[in-house]
C-alpha cells in the first residue's frame, strides 16, 4: 500500500511540473482561444464585384470594388459619398445632406440573413482616406420600420473597426429575427470634394458565451 502511495504521489508531482511547465510555455493560450471562439457569419466582404456592390443609394454614392484597404479577403468597397452641389443648383446645407448605400430585403444585393437571433455584434471595417476625421452613421431597421442609429468618428489613414452590440437594437425594440436594412452614410459638412470611405468585412458575430438566446 504504502509503494502505492508513493507511486500516486510521484505522479501527482509529475503531473504539477507538467502543468506548470505547460503554463509557463504558454501553451494554454489555444485553449483559452477556443473556450472564447467567435462565431462569424460574413454579410458582405465585396468580394464578388458583380453580386455583392449594387446596394440601394438613390444615386448619391459611388460604389466601386478596389484592392485597396481590404481588412478580409482580397476586394474592399470604395464609397463616394457625392455631395448635393453636384445634383442641387440651388445651394443645399450640407449638414442636412446624409448620402447613404443600403443593403436591404429590397436592394439587389439583398441582406443574405434577416434573422439575427442568437448573434452577439454587428461590425464593419471603415478606412478613411482623408487627412481629417468624418462622421459615419450606421442605422438598422427592422420589418416593422423600428430604427436604431450610431454615429462616430473615422480616424484618418487609419481602419475603424464600427461594432455594434445587438443588445442596443433590443433596447430599441428593434424585432431581431425580421432585419430588413443596413445603411451606411457619412456626414460631407464642411467639404468641398466628395468624401469616400472604403468599407470591408460585414459581419455578425456570435460570443458563444454570451449570445443571447432566442424568445
Amino acid at each position: 500500500m504504502s509503494r502505492f502511495l508513493k507511486i500516486a504521489g510521484v505522479l501527482l508531482v509529475l503531473a504539477v511540473l507538467i502543468y506548470v511547465l505547460i503554463i509557463g510555455l504558454g501553451l494554454t493560450r489555444g485553449f483559452q482561444k477556443h473556450r472564447n471562439a467567435k462565431k462569424i457569419l460574413v454579410l458582405n466582404d465585396f468580394e464578388y464585384p458583380d453580386d455583392d456592390l449594387d446596394w440601394q443609394t438613390g444615386g448619391y454614392v459611388k460604389i466601386e470594388s478596389s484592392t485597396e484597404n481590404q481588412t478580409h479577403g482580397k476586394l474592399s468597397a470604395k464609397a463616394t459619398y457625392l455631395l448635393s452641389s453636384e445634383f442641387f443648383s440651388q445651394p443645399t446645407p450640407e449638414a442636412t445632406w446624409m448620402p447613404s448605400m443600403v443593403l436591404s430585403t429590397d436592394s439587389v444585393t439583398k441582406i443574405p440573413l434577416d434573422d439575427w437571433t442568437g448573434y452577439t455584434t454587428l461590425n464593419v471595417d471603415a478606412f478613411n482616406p482623408q487627412d481629417q476625421p468624418i462622421t459615419y452613421t450606421l442605422e438598422v431597421a427592422d420589418g416593422r420600420a423600428f430604427q436604431y442609429s450610431t454615429s462616430g468618428a473615422l480616424t484618418p489613414k487609419k481602419v475603424t473597426n464600427v461594432s455594434v452590440p445587438l443588445d442596443a437594437l433590443i433596447g430599441a425594440r428593434l424585432d431581431l429575427s425580421a432585419i430588413r436594412s443596413i445603411s451606411l452614410s457619412v456626414d460631407t459638412q464642411g467639404n468641398t470634394e466628395p468624401v469616400q470611405v472604403y468599407w470591408d468585412y460585414l459581419r455578425l458575430e456570435e460570443d458563444l458565451q454570451n449570445a443571447p438566446s432566442k424568445k
